[in-house]
């Protein structure tokens, strides 16, 4: 039985690639089968942070009849890597059809491993909302910002409306425990002000300067400065996740 973890925010910039690649490779490191999963159909460039070259991408699933299985790539340390492919987003809005049996056929394939991290897209449209419709776990992450705040409570806000209450919050870029927390706690209370619940708090990763130079080397920092405190904190990231699997998917209250 496969674990889905979708990597959301409502917004760009606030680092989801940067976190689904290296939890990628810090929960395959701990033994698990792990697909990362490219959702960001408009850019599609986890592939350029993993030095991942694909041969085949989602372009040929759709339109030269390529299975998953053919298009999969092995990475680093094990991980098995799916990407899309700049301007694939068109096909959840020209080809609906497509798009959903694409969906229903990668939910079938995500059985075949322990854990699967999808990095959706910016935003709230369409591919966005399906692919965390699927998730055992949706993982908002956010900063101390305030606009952050609000695209986060957005995020939450709208899956609520699907029915969904699996929410995890990682707080990025922060000093410290403290300016996690104080950050949690204000969209904590919104949460649970107008939806009448509140999200789990996951943990927070620190403003650390081994993420821009990593980025600059085209090399994940979990590899590339493994004992920086950013690496520690996905390592502790990773070992929360594998708690929530034993006890079933993550249900807030």
């Amino acid at each position: 039985m496969s674990f889905v973890l979708s990597v959301t925010s409502g917004k760009g910039g606030v680092g989801k690639t940067t976190l689904s690649v290296n939890l990628s490779l810090s929960l395959s490191k701990m033994g698990l089968k792990v697909l990362l999963f490219d959702g960001d159909f408009g850019l599609a460039n986890a592939e350029i942070m993993l030095r991942v070259m694909p041969r085949l991408t989602l372009k040929d699933y759709f339109f030269k009849g390529r299975s998953l299985r053919e298009i999969l790539v092995r990475g680093p340390y094990g991980l098995f890597f799916l990407t899309s492919y700049s301007g694939m987003k068109e096909i959840f809005e020209e080809y609906p059809e497509k798009a959903e049996a694409f969906i229903k056929e990668f939910e079938e394939f995500c059985s075949l491993f322990d854990v699967v991290v999808v990095d959706t897209g910016a935003g709230l449209g369409k591919k966005v909302i399906r692919l965390n419709q699927m998730a055992d776990l949706i993982l908002v992450l956010m900063n101390k910002e305030p606009t952050s705040l609000t695209d986060a409570y957005g995020v939450i806000k709208v899956m609520a409306g699907y029915g969904k209450r699996n929410f995890g919050v990682v707080v990025n870029r922060v000093l410290n425990q403290e300016e996690a927390g104080e950050a949690f706690r204000r969209l904590s209370e919104v949460t649970k002000k107008f939806l009448g619940f509140s999200p789990e708090f996951l943990g927070f990763l620190p403003e650390d300067g081994v993420v821009p130079r990593s980025i600059s080397l085209q090399r994940p920092a979990w590899v590339a400065f493994s004992t920086s405190p950013f690496s520690k904190k996905v390592d502790e990231l990773s070992k929360t996740i594998c708690r929530i699997m034993r006890n079933g998917a993550l249900q807030v209250s």
